[in-house]
């Protein structure tokens, strides 16, 4: 593999400087490369949306090669939402261009003296440099994609914010698009606010563009080759049990009492039924859409990619997690209502689950009824807006319990609990408690501590 660089930007001066890639680093990746460049160049103590927080974004080891499912890219940076260590990751096409040109990570520090302006940053193979984008100021994701798409190259991947990380919002993710050609910002580093972190440094987006740049080359090639191919042999001729995605996932959550209903004050939803990603699947004969890879090289294809009842692209994907956290979890009974949510949540840069978690608590609260379809729709255009109520919204679970002097606020380490409940599911519930990110399942998920391996 090649020994690879890092680009560093001071959004203070607005200085862009590429670096030789440290050779002890030189294994590392993700959320490894992430959490070790943290720990050696960010202050504990500092303000997470303060000029002394530092943005790491780092493609995972293997990304850019030919090895399968290995492209995603980890946002890493200390979250405004717990006040410690945080890496978020998605999939999409950033992390796997990001590696084909050999940049090995991205460490943006600083803060710019003019807070009302936009930058951009545009990585190519000539190098990576800063541009004024204040002209997308305030501009949703989708919205925001449609433009740049007008003047770069087919073969450019984004990574961006939409309004909600602009305005410092502590649920706010960090989108990055897919590999269709329309290049959907759907793919979302999500948990930890690092959205918002982004919007501290004033960075709107994030260009790369690898041209027609090749794969990574293995030192030894032909090992490589064959450890690629048995992998992938192995998957695709197993059970395959992503092949449907995590929506499906419903059924067994239910049966595991861990479908959290009305903020958790049960563990099963009645609408289970209707919300199940089986419906989603279903849809595919007579709509359209089906599952997709949202990233090149990922043989799982565990994306669904969701259309309305007339044919038309709405959302993709709609995951199992926001299912739970702004379908049953608020009451909702239909999967089309969280696909309408979900792709406000993509457009507007919100982490699904902190959302969720936080609309549940507003719902359960008594300022809203549970299951108000309609009414969570105006909330998340309320965040957009930056109303009162929309930045409390936007900035959590937590920051709606104070507001709504609500008694139960599911959290830990101010983060909102994922669908997995660590009521029936103590292990889990050890990874929440113990973790540094917090409720996080990224950081462990244990379903069945009794499974026993394959012999």
């Amino acid at each position: 593999m090649s020994e690879g660089r890092i680009i560093r930007v001071d959004m203070t001066d607005q200085s862009v400087s590429i670096d030789p890639f440290p050779e002890e680093w030189h294994l590392l990746g993700g959320r490894a490369l992430s959490a070790k460049i943290l720990l050696a160049e960010c202050d504990a103590t500092c303000d997470p949306l303060g000029p002394d927080n530092v943005l790491v974004v780092a493609p995972g080891a293997l990304a850019g090669t030919s090895a399968p499912t290995s492209g995603r890219i980890s946002i890493g940076g200390k979250s405004p939402l717990t006040g410690g260590i945080k890496e978020a990751n998605a999939g999409g096409n950033p992390g796997q261009d990001l590696m084909k040109l050999g940049y090995r990570a991205i460490i943006v520090k600083g803060q710019p003296g003019d807070r009302d302006k936009r930058w951009a940053l545009d990585v190519t193979e000539e190098g990576a440099t800063l541009k004024d984008a204040t002209e997308y100021k305030g501009l949703w994701n989708y919205a925001l994609i449609g433009e740049l798409a007008k003047t770069y190259s087919a073969t450019a991947s984004f990574i961006s914010i939409g309004p909600a990380g602009e305005l410092e919002l502590l649920g706010a993710s960090v989108a990055c698009t897919d590999q269709e050609k329309e290049r959907h910002p759907v793919r979302h580093a999500g948990r930890g606010g690092l959205g918002a972190v982004m919007g501290s440094k004033c960075l709107k987006y994030v260009s790369v563009d690898a041209a027609k740049k090749p794969a990574r080359a293995p030192a030894d090639r032909e090992a490589f080759i064959a450890a690629t191919r048995t992998t992938s042999k192995a998957y695709l001729e197993g059970p395959r049990p992503m092949q449907h995605g995590t929506s499906t996932s419903v059924g067994m959550a239910q049966i595991l009492n861990t479908f959290p209903y009305k903020n958790r004050i049960e563990g099963q939803s009645p609408d289970a039924e209707t919300l199940d990603g089986h419906r989603i699947i279903e849809s595919f004969e007579t709509r359209g859409g089906g599952m997709h890879n949202c990233q090149t090289g990922c043989i799982v294809k565990c994306s669904n990619v969701v259309h309305d009842e007339d044919g038309n692209y709405k959302t993709s994907a709609l995951e199992f997690e926001t299912l739970t956290l702004l379908g049953s979890n608020c009451g909702l009974a239909s999967w089309e209502d969280v696909a309408d949510l979900d792709r406000l949540c993509d457009d507007i840069g919100l982490d699904t689950i902190e959302t969720g978690a936080a609309i549940g608590v507003y719902m359960d609260s008594g300022a809203m009824e549970f299951g108000d379809a309609e009414g969570a729709k105006h909330l998340m255009r309320e965040i957009a807006e930056g109303s009162d109520v929309g930045r409390t919204i936007g900035n959590g679970a937590v920051a709606t319990g104070k507001r709504q002097k609500h008694h139960r606020v599911p959290t830990v380490r101010g983060q909102a609990i994922p669908a997995w409940d660590p009521r029936p599911l103590k292990a889990t519930g050890i990874t929440y408690a113990t973790s540094p990110m917090g409720a996080d399942h990224t950081a462990g998920l244990v379903i069945n501590p009794g499974l026993q391996p394959d012999e």
